[in-house]
């Protein structure tokens, strides 16, 4: 059995402060030396929620940090519950770790400003008592959640005695290098999207973060203005991204922070990380029991003089900025961490080891562009995958492009409304159809509710522990069971790009623990509506074959009997359910037989059947495996074939489906075409495809695709997909009350 110094329990899917703080506990951990682990728990209570923080993702790769499941078998000296918030219900699933201690860390102070309880204290205790069996010590991030810890009754006894202070990671915070300011000023700030981080009083903001023609305010993040005020004109603001804090930080000369009267800061980490950058940090005078002269304390309607009176005086800004630099190093450094470790046990009657030395502090910070690492998992786990019907084979291809990157631990087993289930068993998984309300004869009505007991029944036999749904819509029969089976996990694929005129309820997601959107080449040009929609987990392309995948071409010319040293042409126009393309399909027909070219029609499986268009038919799935034979593909713009040809260099000319009811092909085939990774016509162009086919079957239009589609970055989403799943399954559930969390009956 594993036993570890430390195990840190926390939901990595916080932002803010609370994953900062997580990832440099991890950091710390490392180059100190303890034997730590990560034991993921799904406590945000918002749904659908999002995916690990990237930055706690890149951490726990790039130093292969252990990530425990809530049934992994170890021992540790010190349990740190990482958020309150996290452990105010009981656990769906009991962790069978065993810590000597216990000890939550409160990132959140118990009280709002307006003393208005936060959390219940008794709660996060009984509830980490009955999860370990183990003493519970609470400790504060901070000396405010100190003080309100003692105002609320709870025993010094079951409080640490030293402050369990947040640290950060000073080698992600380079010193400053930008000159004092003389005459124009950039003044700014970053925080997570809360109103609550801001002013309420519309005459403190404007004082704060004043119009002046000499000031430029940047604001990384979200700025939310009192009601009443007008949007300044000097402010500008950048959306919040991973791995842009510490440049953004660079850009500025002064770092102001005030916020709602309402907020309590336990800490205030992203404060520490602007001090930590060399920058003068004017705050309200509540902060100086933590920062001391560090910052500069003023009251909202004080801080226009802080600046002039920095701006005329170089030296006394240069001696600021040095203090704010040694306040941090001195107190808040990963350098203290050993110290702090060493009181925490003290403090609480643990055993690390005595002496901790730093193995490096210059190490430089996990890049976040690390590949997430897969976590381990409880014994076999299943998951059903549902797949709607759909017009072609787009769902049921997305899933399995999925469930091939799901770790061992974790057996998908499909549910399809798709005739293409024998597809899905070829490829070796479990597969059982139900016919689709289309096909079945039935009212809408008694059709959702025989799906339902059809899942109920699904669920019941495979035992899976969650359900990945792709599809549109979620119907009611889906609905339903979704609402019984509440100790399931829940996700949701649902590809961008609809057409605008599609609807859309936007607070179906929110009956989701995760939505997922698969990457989309043309995304910036989707004005559906998800495109607004910020609920979604959103991953690369999610591809069956991706690059580097596909056979060569011998060996792709053997299997679709074809001359590899002849021009190849494949025509895949798609099931052809919903859309007409027979004047087409035959003007392309015609149109190959005149050209020395060896042409072939890919049926697909689901097509109409047919005479077809007059070539020689060859039935195969999937279709880009064979890529590197085709010289030219004519085929249809659906999610999978589009990205799967463009990503995968196969010279192609669309030929967008434009049925109401699909999703947005024509741009995306557009959007391909003017970028010079394929070509396009669209099906009402049919008399005037020689001018485009011509072009398209030359050399240089091969050799175009190719490089273009060899400059594209490619992440695979597939994968992306499958670690947010695995996240998900391999969590301790805590993110609902119990009585909620359970299965129901009837």
């Amino acid at each position: 059995m594993d036993h570890f110094d430390i195990v840190h329990a926390a939901d990595p899917r916080f932002r803010g402060g609370t994953a900062s703080a997580l990832r440099t506990e991890i950091v710390a951990a490392h180059r100190w030396g303890l034997k730590s682990a990560l034991l993921p728990y799904h406590g945000m209570k918002e749904r659908p929620c999002y995916g690990f923080a990237p930055r706690v993702q890149a951490a726990v790769a790039a130093l292969d940090f252990p990530m425990l499941s809530y049934d992994a078998q170890a021992t540790c000296e010190i349990l740190l519950a990482h958020h309150p918030f996290v452990f105010q219900n009981l656990p769906l699933q009991r962790p069978r770790l065993q810590p000597r201690k216990v000890v939550a860390v409160l990132h959140h102070p118990p009280l709002d400003g307006r003393h208005h309880p936060q959390y219940d204290t008794e709660k996060l205790i009984a509830a980490l008592e009955a999860s370990y069996c183990a003493p519970v010590f609470l400790a504060p991030v901070g000396p405010i959640v100190r003080q309100q810890l003692l105002e609320i009754g709870v025993s010094a006894e079951r409080i640490v005695r030293h402050d369990f202070l947040n640290i950060v990671d000073e080698t992600e915070w380079p010193a400053r290098t930008r000159p004092a300011p003389v005459d124009q000023v950039v003044i700014g700030r970053h925080s997570r999207k809360d109103p609550l981080k801001w002013p309420d009083d519309a005459t403190d903001c404007q004082a704060a973060y004043p119009v002046a023609d000499n000031i430029t305010i940047r604001i990384l993040g979200e700025a939310y203005l009192p009601q009443g005020m007008e949007w300044p004109r000097n402010m500008y603001v950048q959306e919040f991204t991973e791995t842009g804090v510490a440049d953004f930080l660079a850009g500025l000369d002064f770092y102001v922070y005030f916020h709602s009267s309402r907020w309590v800061e336990a800490f205030g980490l992203a404060i520490a990380e602007a001090m930590a950058s060399g920058l003068v940090v004017i705050l309200p005078p509540r902060f100086r029991q933590l920062f001391g002269d560090g910052a500069v304390y003023a009251h909202p309607d004080e801080v226009m003089s802080v600046i002039d009176r920095f701006r005329a005086q170089p030296d006394d800004y240069r001696r600021q900025s040095l203090a704010a630099r040694r306040i941090v190093h001195t107190h808040y450094a990963i350098k203290s961490y050993g110290k702090r470790m060493q009181e925490l046990a003290e403090d609480i009657g643990a055993r690390l080891p005595y002496p901790l030395r730093l193995k490096s502090v210059d190490t430089p910070p996990p890049a976040v562009t690390t590949q997430a690492k897969m976590p381990a998992g409880p014994a076999r786990t299943r998951v059903l995958m549902v797949a709607s019907n759909g017009i072609g084979l787009g769902h049921v291809t997305r899933l399995m492009a999925i469930a091939k990157h799901l770790p061992d631990w974790i057996e998908p087993v499909f549910l399809t409304l798709s005739l293409a289930t024998s597809i899905v068993r070829k490829a070796g998984y479990s597969a059982d159809y139900i016919p689709s309300f289309g096909k079945s004869g039935v009212t809408e009505s008694s059709w959702n509710d025989v799906f339902a007991l059809e899942l109920l029944a699904a669920l019941d036999a495979t035992g899976a522990q969650g359900v990945v749904f792709d599809s549109n819509h979620p119907f009611p029969g889906l609905m339903t069971v979704l609402n019984k089976r509440t100790d399931l996990s829940w996700v949701w694929v649902r590809r961008g790009l609809w057409q605008p005129h599609h609807k859309l309820d936007p607070g179906i997601e929110k009956s989701f623990d995760l939505v997922l959107e698969p990457g989309e080449m043309a995304r910036d040009h989707d004005h559906g509506p998800t495109a607004q929609l910020r609920g979604a987990l959103r991953v690369g392309p999610v591809l069956l074959v991706e690059p580097g995948e596909a056979l060569d071409r011998e060996a792709a010319a053997a299997a679709l009997d074809l001359d590899p040293k002849r021009c190849n042409v494949a025509v895949q126009l798609g099931s052809r359910q919903n859309m007409d393309f027979a004047q087409l399909r035959a003007q392309i027909a015609n149109s190959l037989l005149q050209q020395d070219v060896s042409a072939i029609e890919i049926v697909n499986p689901l097509a109409k059947k047919d005479d077809g268009m007059g070539l020689p038919q060859r039935q195969i799935y999937p279709l880009a495996r064979y890529g590197s034979a085709i010289d030219l593909l004519i085929t249809t713009a659906g999610y999978n074939g589009f990205h799967e040809s463009v990503y995968g260099g196969i010279p192609t000319l669309f030929v967008p489906n434009e049925a109401p009811e699909m999703d947005h092909q024509h741009v995306r085939a557009h959007f391909a075409a003017v970028s010079g990774l394929a070509a396009c016509i669209r099906n009402s162009d049919a008399p005037r495809l020689d001018a485009t086919l011509g072009p398209c079957l030359t050399a240089d239009f091969r050799a175009q695709v190719k490089a273009a589609a060899g400059d594209l970055p490619y992440e695979s989403g597939g994968r992306q997909a499958a670690v947010a799943i695995a996240e998900q399954l391999a969590s301790v559930r805590t993110n609902r009350p119990l009585g909620l969390a359970l299965a129901r009956s009837g």
